[in-house]
């Protein structure tokens, strides 16, 4: 996440990264330090999307402190 935001991955945790995910469920999160981005759990293709392909799940990275 951090090469994507153009920072390094020092500078996260100062900047206050959180995921924001549209849906009820959250698929994703961050480690605490803010560096790596994991799976909450296991994400079934099939529940989520059926056949529609392909399938997207859609998140975004907020910062709160960008300067």
């Amino acid at each position: 996440l951090a090469r994507d935001l153009g920072l390094s991955a020092d500078e996260l945790p100062a900047r206050k990264l959180r995921i924001v995910e549209g849906g009820e469920k959250q698929y994703f999160a961050l480690e605490e330090d803010n560096t790596d981005l994991r799976v909450n759990d296991r994400i079934d293709r099939e529940s989520i999307c059926g056949a529609v392909s392909p399938c997207v799940l859609s998140l975004e990275a907020v910062v709160e402190n960008p300067f």
